[in-house]
């Protein structure tokens, strides 16, 4: 009778390894036979998003410069109501005065004299890898009583001790957030915070930030609560390490 190796066995599948390493191949491989313009496309939307950011922080930092002071997270009438978001203060500072001219700042950003500026999102407010209405905006500044935004107030820079490069001030967030370009809406750090590893995003694996010193971060979604809630303040002093 044949005897069989004693170190020899009989397989009829593959492992959950030799699976797992063959999906990857086929992935790689997948990626590697797109064409080359759909790869450039999605490289070119990724640094587009991130320059966006770039004149945003430009903006802010003119804004500042005018004013000795960040613009609010949104104006207020006499009974404390909302107006005008802090996109509308800067559009001077992005090349759109003209547009911010055509706005009627004492009636409210959804006011129906506003209603032909409002369906009007300037080109540098849209991520261009966001699927969302052509009125809408990923890009949320950080608002709260501890962050670089107030309701109604503004902030200095000599306020925020933690340091500009170590506070969060805009991110470019998953597009089942975005609002109206012109809404007095925003993100908080509990919205951060609920973001996860299968939260669908613009780009893959990373929100783009910018922070107060100017520069633009892509931030993981998995990054420690501690560190989330640390770059959301403007002075608590917290130790965050890299990020």
């Amino acid at each position: 009778m044949e005897r069989k190796h004693p170190n020899l066995r009989s397989r009829t599948g593959l492992t959950l390894i030799e699976v797992l390493v063959v999906l990857a191949i086929i992935a790689v491989l997948a990626a590697l036979l797109l064409p080359p313009f759909t790869r450039g496309r999605s490289a070119s939307r990724y640094m587009q998003c991130k320059n966006n950011l770039k004149q945003i922080g430009l903006a802010l930092h003119n804004y500042h410069e005018k004013y000795d002071a960040f613009p609010p997270a949104y104006t207020v009438d006499e009974q404390g109501r909302p107006l005008h978001s802090w996109r509308v203060l800067i559009l001077p500072y992005m090349d759109a005065q003209g547009l911010y001219n055509q706005i009627d700042l004492t009636k409210p950003w959804n006011d129906p004299v506003n209603a032909g500026v409002a369906a009007k999102r300037p080109s540098f407010y849209a991520c261009p890898s966001a699927e969302v209405g052509a009125e809408q905006t990923t890009y949320l500044a950080i608002v709260g009583a501890d962050a670089a935004f107030l309701p109604g107030e503004s902030r200095s820079i000599s306020t925020m001790s933690d340091g500009l490069g170590n506070t969060l001030f805009v991110a470019d967030v998953p597009q089942v957030n975005a609002v109206h370009w012109m809404a007095p809406q925003d993100a908080d750090v509990a919205l951060l915070l609920s973001f996860h590893k299968e939260t669908q995003r613009q780009h893959l694996g990373i929100l783009w930030a910018l922070l107060g010193d100017g520069s633009v971060r892509a931030l993981s979604v998995n990054l420690p609560r501690e560190t989330w809630q640390g770059l959301c303040t403007i002075d608590g002093g917290e130790t965050l390490g890299e990020f």
